[in-house]
């Protein structure tokens, strides 16, 4: 990683908040924990887990388990929320599903009581003696503002994650929409009858927290990191009406084509939006809109990219290739349509089938990945590897690593049509890290620096495409 979650730093806010303390470590093997964990003698160890990741969580909370066997270990984050059943493995005791601000301060009371195992909390799968206790989820917070802001000293044993001028802050929680390749429809299950699944912070607590953090260390551009920015068009219309008079810096958001109207972008860009990103996923609007179930059509795309370049936006655009039953031609039809709204920072994913979601269940429908394929043969990269059967699976690994070039470049699309025939190898990825380094560089307006290490020390996930042979 090389930024902070604003998610721990919120629990982390919300412990402090009731006098309870907390600490993040980062790393990779038991080597960089456990002199820390000796030293510091916690009374838990928390896990924020994502699909891909688990393996390793899992195997770092066996070896803790042997050097600290009383410590309860817990975890949350989208794969503890999706795949709870993970509790039954050795090397994690609690898991919290769902949102856990409320939740996180229940464990902290009760590890101060020591009967974190003896009474039913709200969100909290317990593996005990007698069994595994599953708790219902408690109803979402209604009102966000009552949140402390996110703790961003969280992080303050590793000075460089945090320390860039491109700081991130979110407005509100929650998405509305079913695409079928995302967890979304899971958790609106999760959280039936138990609250609006979208929430907005007031306008002014926002900016009262930007103001804060700007106040304390330097910063240059503001991420606001909500699934759809423009969702509530009131809210909007106050943000971009008081952000330029209050904050004043250029900000980064991620919007829907089919949301984004001439009057939010006119505004937007008047209160210093410098860009904005947003979902094609794939050129075919038959698989756009029937497979993954987008709902947003080819016009409404080339529409929002007409009116970003007419006020002055720039823009990436979220692409996924290698979907069920996309054929080459699908493909290719993908980068021509971020060729022809000249997409300023196109991104591109091969597509995961995870398990639990609509789009994977399908892909085992269609036979395309193993009856028995499980959340542990999820990659914890979307770059690497398509992982489903395919007659142009090479080809298609292989253009994505040309894809973004294809976009910046497009007269070397005809070229790369040739190249992807060719086997893979170590030239084409080398090729795509460089670009994607350069692409998220300008995208995010990050230091050369600081982006040249983090993609050293994450080079090694993209290891069994540099190392195929075909």
């Amino acid at each position: 990683m090389d930024y902070p979650f604003l998610g721990l730093m919120t629990l982390s806010a919300v412990l402090k908040k009731n006098k309870h303390e907390s600490d993040a470590l980062i790393g990779e093997n038991i080597e960089d924990f456990d002199a820390i964990l000796q030293a510091e003698s916690p009374d838990a160890i928390a896990f924020s887990v994502m699909t891909g990741m688990h393996q390793w969580a899992l195997r770092l909370g066996k070896e803790l388990k042997q050097i600290f066997p009383a410590l309860p270990i817990i975890w949350g984050g989208p794969h503890a929320t999706f795949n709870p059943k993970t509790i039954e493995n050795d090397g994690v005791d609690v898991i919290c599903r769902g949102e856990a601000d409320e939740a996180i301060l229940d464990i902290a009371r009760a590890l101060d009581l020591k009967t974190l195992f003896d009474f039913p909390i709200p969100n909290l799968w317990l593996k005990r003696k007698d069994g595994i206790i599953k708790n219902e989820v408690r109803p979402l917070i209604h009102d966000l503002d009552t949140l402390p802001f996110p703790d961003r000293s969280l992080y303050r044993r590793y000075p460089d994650i945090g320390s860039s001028t491109t700081q991130v802050f979110m407005a509100s929680r929650g998405c509305p929409f079913d695409c079928t390749f995302c967890f979304n429809h899971q958790l609106k299950r999760l959280y039936r009858n138990k609250g609006s699944l979208v929430r907005y912070r007031t306008v002014r607590n926002l900016l009262d927290e930007i103001k804060d953090v700007a106040a304390r260390q330097k910063v240059k551009n503001v991420y606001l990191n909500d699934d759809t920015l423009i969702l509530n068009k009131k809210w909007i219309e106050e943000f971009t009406e008081l952000y330029p008079k209050e904050i004043g810096l250029p900000f980064t958001c991620l919007i829907r084509a089919d949301l984004a109207d001439e009057n939010i972008i006119d505004k937007m860009a008047g209160a210093g939006c410098r860009s904005v990103f947003f979902g094609i996923e794939s050129g075919n609007e038959t698989l756009r809109n029937e497979l993954l179930k987008k709902s947003i059509s080819d016009r409404q795309i080339h529409e929002t990219a007409r009116l970003l370049k007419k006020y002055k936006i720039k823009y990436r655009t979220y692409n996924i290739l290698g979907l069920p039953g996309e054929t080459l031609e699908d493909a290719f039809q993908t980068v021509q349509m971020n060729i022809d709204i000249k997409t300023d920072f196109p991104w591109c994913a091969l597509f995961m089938p995870y398990p639990g979601t609509e789009l994977g269940k399908r892909s085992k429908e269609m036979g395309l990945i193993s009856e028995s394929f499980s959340d542990n043969d999820v990659q914890c990269t979307f770059h690497s590897d398509s992982v489903l059967k395919s007659k142009c699976r090479r080809e298609i690994e292989n253009l994505h690593k040309f894809f973004q070039t294809a976009i910046l470049f497009p007269w070397t699309f005809p070229i790369i049509k040739k190249l992807i025939k060719l086997p893979q190898n170590k030239l084409f990825v080398l090729w795509f890290t460089l670009i994607y380094g350069f692409i998220f560089i300008r995208s995010e307006a990050r230091g050369w620096g600081h982006t040249i290490l983090f993609g050293l020390k994450n080079i090694k996930h993209l290891a069994p495409a540099l190392n195929r042979r075909k």
